[in-house]
């Protein structure tokens, strides 16, 4: 399906959305789950309806979800944290109200969301039952935001639901700063498909918050939460109390809640949350927990409950996300008429790969991608790393506006051999120059540092750097995250299916040390970053005569056992 509309020009066309006598008939169209809002099929063809040629001419689908949606995030919004969403409540109501009527499971939290929502919706998939899923955020394309039975939706299907929003969409913001935003616009499209769809679950990620996020307007069955973190402390905070308040809102009255660690200040609000409305909480921890056998590349982990046990194995990257597991295990288990048994968990699990987190995307050398960006999870990523007894270890990173080097932990910086500063979004993305001064500021890598602002010349340049024995790992953005998968498939990388788990996963079970503090930093301020062959063997090269001069005091760091901290 080809659009020839963008987000102006429906705006601007379509802001009375022409009468429809099928809209009215939708009651009477056989093979309908969800009579109440299924208009699209029969009432609306958009091609007909939609046919506005503009600047961006004719478009496919994927391409002009990207310039519609692209043009939703970068308009400006005023809303406040404690002010009403009436837009929202408004367009779902303008399209029949598909938040009702769905089994939901909403989870919420800092970090962890993600990957518990991917594990979660493969066990249910794995155990037959018809799955959604409601995720965030996207790695390369809007589509991997709604997942539909383990997978993206199409394309056709997102950007037709979309067409059909977007007169209300275009009335409603037409004062600014008001109207739905881009993250709502996309929940109401993913709850459309999901009626439409008719699916048995729907596993809903919020977004910052949850007492007053977007997602708040679902009435879930089960919620999860993951962590809390300061985080978005200028919306949710200013502390970490008013951060786990808010957060503590994914608590319903007389359900079920599970709940992972936790710092004592949001436990404290999550326990006056639960006595306020009489929510039922299982505590990781207390209620479940799980246990790692101490070999990472054994794969093997139990999960326990009183008078419960089993035993997984799991895909490698799985093993340092136990406690999301055992959060996702715990949810399957007590989604409200939905059974999934050992057989399912365990099948879901053994070859599991979640995009974006800890991601093996290929050898020679070994390729990783992570889109670490906070102490917790970057502590998780060091600790990965050090099981890889491959040396040169190279980092490739890149930081979007409010965060930086600084929020990573010591030891990730500390496991490299070479650093590489990049920008992988142009509109977004931090100044490489400046991550540069701030990871010299930090005192915790030895590695020399270069600046490449190209993140294509940036990603094949540590690879030359890493060598065919050595690694690359790609991480501070998922952003980056999402040029290195595409870098990947380019290069004709792909994660290898018959080999074990194992040596898919390259492990030793050597720990590395930490490196002492200093380093270089290279920068190529006129060149453009084309990629070019003569560009990337110039600073390799620069970077291979610094790396053998650092290399004697990494090798003493090791045998001396350097602690993980900068000076």
């Amino acid at each position: 399906m080809r659009f020839s509309f963008t987000l102006n020009a429906v705006c601007s066309s379509m802001a009375e959305r022409p009468s429809c006598s099928a809209r009215r008939d939708a009651s009477s169209r056989p093979g309908c789950r969800n009579r109440r809002t299924c208009t699209l099929g029969a009432c609306l063809d958009v091609k007909v309806r939609c046919r506005i040629m503009n600047s961006f001419g004719a478009l496919d689908a994927g391409t002009w979800i990207d310039h519609y949606l692209n043009d939703l995030a970068r308009a400006p919004s005023s809303r406040m944290r404690d002010s009403p969403r009436t837009a929202l409540a408004t367009l779902l109501s303008r399209h029949g109200d598909p938040q009702r009527g769905l089994r939901v499971v909403r989870i919420a939290g800092s970090k962890g969301k993600g990957s518990t929502a991917l594990m979660l919706e493969a066990m249910l998939t794995q155990a037959g039952w018809r799955t959604g899923a409601f995720v965030s955020p996207h790695i390369e394309h809007w589509c991997e935001r709604i997942r539909v039975a383990g997978g993206p939706v199409p394309a056709d299907e997102f950007a037709a639901v979309l067409a059909e929003l977007a007169p209300d969409v275009a009335a409603l913001r037409r004062r600014p700063g008001s109207g739905p935003d881009f993250f709502e616009v996309c929940l109401v499209a993913a709850l459309l498909i999901f009626v439409r769809r008719g699916l048995d679950v729907v596993i809903v990620e919020a977004g910052i918050g949850a007492a007053t996020d977007a997602t708040a307007v679902l009435d879930a069955g089960l919620a999860v939460l993951t962590t809390v973190e300061p985080e978005h402390l200028q919306v949710i905070g200013p502390e970490l109390g008013d951060v786990a308040r808010e957060k503590a809102g994914v608590l319903a009255a007389d359900r079920t809640a599970i709940i992972g660690r936790l710092p004592p200040v949001a436990a404290r609000e999550v326990e006056l949350r639960r006595q306020a409305i009489g929510a039922r909480l299982l505590w990781l921890g207390q209620d479940f927990h799980v246990e790692r056998d101490a070999r990472p590349s054994s794969g093997q982990l139990r999960y326990f409950e009183p008078d419960y046990e089993l035993p997984l194995t799991l895909a490698p990257a799985l093993y340092w996300l136990a406690d999301n597991l055992a959060l996702a295990v715990a949810a399957a288990r007590r989604i409200p008429d939905i059974t999934v048994d050992e057989r399912n968990i365990a099948n879901a699990l053994i070859d599991l790969r979640l995009p974006g987190r800890l991601e093996h995307l290929g050898d020679a050398p070994i390729f990783l991608a992570d889109g670490a960006h906070t102490p917790a999870s970057s502590v998780l990523l060091a600790r990965m790393l050090s099981e890889y007894d491959v040396r040169p270890r190279i980092l490739v990173v890149a930081f979007s506006a409010g965060h930086g080097p600084d929020a990573l932990s010591p030891g990730l910086w500390g496991l490299a051999d070479g650093i590489v500063v990049t920008q992988a979004d142009a509109a977004r993305g931090r100044d490489p120059n400046d991550i540069a001064g701030e990871i010299e500021a930090l005192h915790c890598a030895a590695a020399p540092v270069h600046v490449e602002v190209d993140p294509t010349t940036a990603l094949r340049g540590a690879a030359r750097l890493a060598g065919r024995n050595g690694l690359v790992c790609a991480t501070g953005s998922v952003h980056l995250v999402g040029r290195t998968r595409a870098y990947a498939r380019e290069r004709g990388w792909s994660e290898p299916e018959d080999q074990s788990s194992k040596q898919r996963a390259g492990l030793s079970g050597r720990r590395g040390a930490a490196r002492p503090c200093g380093g270089a930093v290279h920068r190529n301020p006129d060149i453009p970053g084309d990629g070019s062959a003569q560009h990337d063997v110039a600073w390799v090269h620069a970077l291979r005569k610094e790396l053998s001069q650092v290399d004697k005091h990494h090798t003493e760091s090791e045998s001396q056992g350097a602690p993980d901290g900068c000076n």
